[in-house]
């Protein structure tokens, strides 16, 4: 009996152990980010400093950019290959750091891979509207966004004054993609005085946008409030690994942060550089 006992409690304790080994597994895999292009880094740049013990495996399907131009049956395609290589990768969670695939795909993704986690990208009309701004809201996006289903009962549901206003912006993404910082202040303060209503907030609908924030402030009226959602997103994803025992726990090594491009990493490199001034080098990644 003695025996017995001391088998059944050696396979309990085995047993135990390899859930701890698989628990303590799942926390030091990383956490997937894509977008389009280098729009989603202005989301990586919020998430690494708030998330110091987790890995990131940043991914730009620049070989697809611009999503906005792309079919809701092309993104989709392209995600389930983008998601299928995450997973290869042993993500934990993914962050879609970009608008046009939330708006466009976020509930399709979730149908898919049930046993994933998504966080997704919204432009931030919410905290726009209750900050009980007096005039109009606009929303500059792309027109993928602007026309989505997603967006327009996003507006309905929580505009009840007709104050938010989505503006497409064709060819901007492409514009802060080339990196050409010339181009891409002609074609924001066109754009901006375009602009016909009053309003006293833009919002970016675009996480390309980010990027060139300080730009769209210079070129709009003192007193209009820029907003966006990267601190919101970076938020929402710390719950999800809190709520889920998904953080990673510290650890001597130091976290790492892999950058990978579908398209050219050595265009990549570069534009990432003239836009964060910061040396981020890319690797090729074929999907």
């Amino acid at each position: 009996p003695k025996i017995v006992t001391r088998a059944i409690l050696a396979s309990i304790m085995m047993a135990v152990f390899g859930v701890w080994l698989a628990v303590i597994s799942m926390k030091a895999r990383p956490i997937g980010v894509i977008d389009s292009g280098l729009g989603g880094l202005s989301i990586l740049n919020t998430l690494t400093p708030i998330l110091k013990n987790e890995k990131f495996i940043y991914l730009a399907d620049h070989q697809y950019c611009p999503y906005g131009d792309r079919t809701s049956k092309q993104i989709n395609q392209r995600l389930v290959a983008i998601t299928n290589f995450l997973l290869e990768k042993n993500c934990k969670l993914v962050v879609v750091a970009c608008n046009t695939i939330t708006t466009t795909s976020i509930n399709f993704l979730r149908s898919i891979y049930p046993a994933i986690f998504f966080v997704g990208t919204v432009p931030a009309i919410k905290p726009a509207i209750e900050k009980n701004l007096k005039e109009n809201i606009i929303v500059l996006a792309t027109q993928k966004t602007v026309s989505s289903e997603y967006f327009q009962e996003m507006i309905f549901n929580l505009d009840k004054k007709g104050k938010v206003h989505g503006i497409a912006s064709p060819g901007l993404v492409e514009s802060i993609e080339s990196g050409n910082l010339k181009i891409i202040k002609q074609q924001i303060n066109k754009i901006i005085k375009n602009i016909k209503a009053n309003y006293s907030a833009i919002v970016l609908g675009c996480t390309h946008y980010i990027l060139v924030k300080d730009i769209i402030k210079k070129l709009t009226p003192f007193n209009v409030v820029i907003l966006e959602p990267s601190q919101a997103i970076a938020k929402q994803t710390c719950k999800v690994l809190k709520d889920n025992n998904l953080l990673s726990n510290p650890t001597l090594k130091k976290p790492t942060t892999f950058y990978l491009t579908t398209g050219n990493p050595q265009k990549a490199t570069q534009t990432a550089k003239k836009l964060l001034n910061d040396s981020i080098i890319f690797d090729k990644c074929s999907i």
